[in-house]
């Protein structure tokens, strides 16, 4: 019923929730400077009434929640948006690290030793029977091969290097993984799990620092339980207090020409069944590493490999075909790896039309590095097949080989074979090799920083809305210090007119 001591109670209450609230302002002052800290405040609510007389009567104030401040969707954007931009960061560093690949600097580079080349069998067209010239000629054609494996084995160390970046990423996913199973397991075994903001920050901290290993996909479930998937749903990460292992495994069924790479697989506990993920991670540094291993940097050993092809093919097919100093036509490929040549190219090396089981991406895989000048040319450049008559003086063959240069079909691009090429001039094809790689660091490094400007932008959004702001602290440390005072001076009263009541009538 009503009366003095009920009158103590709700000052009571009104002390305990102020004091609780101003805990609450405390823990954020504390904590302005912390990263990933959501702001809190305390939720007030009437207690429950009393009726007396026909009358209900309040009770007083509750502390019923401290609410972490935060919002899922921007949460989940910044996520997303971490992920592309460390991807994109990533892939530009990994551009720029081998720009110096296709750097034309008028003589070491791949189109100044081309023409190079070129120029060499001009001039042995001019004057055949010049032993210094034909000797030159093997020169540069030993230049152009050494030039052209030098930049090729730039590459493939990139692509070991990015291949590495995988495999020491892999542990730090499942670390990232395993705390936020924890956390999660830790928040299922409380009574309020939706109101252990310390813990959910903390979760939400360890999702973007995984974000930006990895694209994930991250969702609140019902009980409250932060479940990831990779970007695209391609396997489950973490499923409440479980966390799944990614694993990176070496695959051995490479082509011979090419580096045994790691696959990246995802598992529960790290044993079979496995899924294997490694084309489906796009975002994040792993994504950027695998992309630029896989697709990038090998899309440039593809074209260097073509430009190889078509060089040593064309060249063979005419220089078998014709005539040595000798007048004799020996039938030698101009261009030959050292354990011999099929239809004008190595043998080891994969050339189209394919038949199954083969695969169009290994095309011409690992030609550059097969190359090499026929080794009886080399010792005696009097081989060399000028002629296509065997007539003295007759140099069509040398001029029909001058004529490669600027043929518009000698680059095999779409699978066709080396007979059916399509696409040239070299000098072309090559140009267009450099302002590739150009492009996609220029690309990646407009993407970067756009995406970085969009996570920018949500990190300030975010903030405006979780993160402490001391003015607003202050001000709310002024209402609840005046809600205490008065509280207590409502308490003081109380007492007084108690006092005064046993005093007064002797009870």
């Amino acid at each position: 019923m009503p009366g003095l001591t009920a009158g103590l109670n709700i000052g009571l209450s009104g002390l305990t929730a102020a004091q609780s609230a101003l805990d609450v302002i405390g823990h954020n002052i504390a904590n302005v400077n912390t990263p990933g800290y959501s702001r809190q405040i305390a939720q007030m609510g009437t207690a429950g009434s009393s009726m007396f007389g026909g009358l209900v009567y309040g009770t007083g104030v509750n502390l019923q929640a401290i609410q972490g401040i935060r919002d899922q969707l921007l949460d989940l954007q910044i996520t997303v948006s971490t992920a592309q931009q460390s991807g994109a960061q990533a892939r530009y560093q990994g551009l720029q690290a081998i720009s110096s690949v296709f750097a034309e600097d008028g003589t070491s580079g791949i189109s100044s030793q081309l023409n190079a080349f070129f120029t060499s069998l001009q001039k042995v067209a001019a004057q055949p029977e010049d032993s210094a010239l034909r000797t030159n000629l093997v020169g540069t054609a030993q230049n152009l091969i050494s030039t052209l494996q030098t930049k090729y084995q730039s590459l493939r160390a990139a692509q070991t290097s990015a291949d590495q970046q995988v495999a020491a990423l892999v542990p730090t996913v499942n670390t990232l993984t395993a705390q936020i199973a924890a956390l999660n397991k830790k928040l299922a075994g409380e009574v309020n799990p939706t109101q252990d903001n310390t813990i959910i920050d903390q979760r939400q901290d360890l999702a973007n620092q995984l974000a930006k290993i990895v694209g994930i996909q991250t969702y609140i479930d019902g009980k409250g339980q932060m479940n990831i998937n990779l970007d695209g749903g391609a396997a489950p990460l973490v499923i409440g207090g479980t966390a799944y292992t990614m694993t990176a495994v070496q695959n051995n069924a490479a082509p011979a020409t090419a580096p045994f790479y790691n696959n990246v697989m995802v598992s529960l506990g790290g044993t079979p069944p496995f899924t294997d993920v490694t084309s489906a991670i796009t975002n994040g540094q792993l994504g950027a590493q695998l992309d630029l291993r896989d697709n990038l940097i090998a899309g440039y050993e593809k074209q260097m490999d073509e430009l190889a092809a078509g060089l040593a093919y064309n060249i063979n097919v005419l220089n078998s075909s014709g005539y040595s100093l000798d007048g004799v036509q020996h039938n030698l490929d101009f261009f030959q790896n050292a354990s011999g040549n099929t239809s004008h190219l190595p043998s080891a090396i994969q050339v189209p039309p394919d038949v199954p089981p083969q695969v169009a991406a290994n095309d011409y895989k690992g030609m550059v590095l097969a190359l090499s000048v026929n080794a009886a040319i080399v010792a005696n450049p009097s081989l060399f097949a000028a002629s296509s008559t065997g007539a003295a003086g007759d140099t069509q063959n040398a001029q029909a080989m001058v004529a490669l240069q600027t043929s518009a079909s000698t680059v095999d691009t779409t699978g066709a074979g080396p007979a059916g090429a399509v696409t040239g001039p070299f000098s072309t094809f090559v140009t267009g090799l450099v302002t590739k790689a150009g492009t996609d660091a220029s690309q990646w490094k407009i993407t970067s920083t756009n995406v970085e400007n969009i996570t920018t932008a949500l990190t300030t959004q975010r903030d405006s809305i979780s993160a402490v702001d001391l003015d607003t602290e202050a001000a709310n440390l002024i209402t609840y210090q005046r809600g205490y005072q008065a509280s207590a001076r409502f308490v003081s009263v109380i007492s007084q007119l108690t006092e005064q009541l046993i005093n007064n009538l002797g009870v």
